[in-house]
């Protein structure tokens, strides 16, 4: 038996489209991640000053706040 950890996205990459329409708290997709029964993943959003998007840290759901 190991102490192997892991961290699995469904996907290798993900691409999103916001239409400029598109209304105030409009789902954009949803980013998963499974990860060995000893780690907990906790979803992260990095570098959106102006707080455009919202991304829940336990579902990985993104969610356009403002255009």
């Amino acid at each position: 038996m190991t102490d192997a950890f892991y961290l699995y996205f469904d996907r290798s990459s993900y691409d999103l489209l916001v239409l400029e329409s598109s209304p105030i708290h409009t789902s954009l997709g949803v980013i998963r991640a499974t990860a060995s029964p000893d780690l907990t993943v906790e979803y992260v959003l990095h570098g959106d000053l102006n707080g455009t998007f919202s991304l829940n840290s336990t579902t990985g759901e993104i969610i356009l706040m403002h255009t």
